[in-house]
């Protein structure tokens, strides 16, 4: 009978596996060297993963921790006629002039409008404070958006509050002005505002009631600051 040919293929493998087998005994250290490897890389890789975990975690607890916040008075950027600032910066009362206004436009001072803002400045996380309106008509309490390159104070700061004018409530925005109906007098204000989302909400502080919420992704990234307004008579302090 004659013997069959091997094929190129089965030849070829046979080659393969007896070196394949000599480079293993040759070295035999590899054998033992590479689960060490790779409990190195699996170690390394935990740690890697640790790090990454912490990162998220803080950046987690200080977008979602809602931040308890002390608000003074900038008194350079009140009125300087129409609003008297107390000297610890927690209250400020409107009035009319002594004398006509004439003021020039102003890019840190408004002087059209009854307007001081707030020392404070946030971009990020969660934050509130609250502010004492009393009885009192002709006042607003919000934020506002920090502009860059102002030369006007008055014509280009843009505002987010709920105002009481003529004994009616209201909600004013650079989109939205309309009224607010609500059911009970707030005589405390709560403000909070979410710099992730673009939210600022407010609320009666006395009973945890919602008032509005508005919602505009422009605010977004920006650096917002707390906002008052206040007519003749009016009267607003900050706990």
């Amino acid at each position: 009978m004659t013997s069959k040919v091997p094929s190129n293929s089965v030849v070829l493998l046979f080659c393969l596996a007896r070196y394949q087998a000599k480079e293993t005994y040759e070295n035999p250290m590899d054998l033992l060297l590479e689960p060490k490897w790779t409990i190195w890389d699996h170690s390394d890789m935990t740690e890697l993963l640790k790090s990454a975990m912490k990162k998220l975690r803080d950046t987690l607890e200080s977008g979602l921790h809602l931040q308890k916040e002390n608000v003074i008075l900038d008194p350079d950027t009140a009125h300087p006629l129409r609003l008297d600032i107390s000297e610890d910066r927690k209250s400020v009362k409107g009035h009319k002039p002594v004398k006509p206004i004439s003021l020039v436009p102003d890019p840190m001072r408004f002087v059209y409008n009854p307007y001081v803002l707030g020392w404070q400045k946030f971009s990020t996380g969660r934050h509130f404070w609250e502010v004492m309106v009393g009885d009192t008509a002709g006042w607003g309490v919000g934020v506002a958006k920090k502009q860059v390159n102002v030369i006007n104070v008055d014509g280009q700061t843009k505002q987010w509050q709920v105002r009481k004018w003529r004994g009616k409530y209201r909600i004013f925005s650079p989109l939205v002005r309309s009224e607010l109906n609500l059911t009970e007098e707030p005589m405390r204000i709560r403000i909070s505002i979410n710099c992730e989302v673009g939210q600022v909400s407010f609320f009666d502080a006395r009973t945890a009631a919602l008032l509005y919420t508005f919602s505009d992704a422009s605010l977004v990234g920006e650096t917002l600051m707390p906002s008052f307004y206040l007519d003749d008579g009016a009267c607003l302090t900050l706990p």
